[in-house]
């Protein structure tokens, strides 16, 4: 079972605005990780992220949290796969304009792992 070390929940688009402009993207995490791709990362590195809960719809009926890296600021869409032999993460690197402008794009994924990021 994955443990989130960190957990920031938002009621309100108007309470994620407001730290999304005090959140600015400062840097760059995992260079190697391509817009709308998935990207291996190591379990150690999933557990420093921190998980963005967006309750408010269009996101509030689904399971999707983001992923905030708190050194870069930037967020990502992951997923852990516990099934197999080794427990794997992958992150997707999204633009972040796309979680307010184009969700049905970020909500597929999240509904489609297989797919979309364990299939890459």
């Amino acid at each position: 079972m994955l443990l989130m070390n960190n957990l920031i929940t938002f009621a309100s688009v108007q309470d994620f605005t407001e730290f999304e402009a005090q959140n600015q993207k400062t840097g760059t995490l995992f260079p190697d990780a391509k817009y709308d791709r998935p990207h291996d990362i190591s379990m150690s590195e999933m557990l420093k992220l921190t998980w963005l809960i967006l309750d408010f719809e269009p996101y509030r009926s689904t399971a999707l949290a983001f992923k905030l890296s708190p050194n870069t600021n930037e967020i990502f869409i992951g997923s852990v796969n516990e099934g197999g032999h080794v427990t794997r993460a992958r992150i997707i690197r999204i633009n972040r304009k796309h979680i307010l402008s184009n969700p049905g794009k970020l909500i597929k994924w999240s509904e489609d792992y297989d797919r979309s990021i364990w299939t890459a």
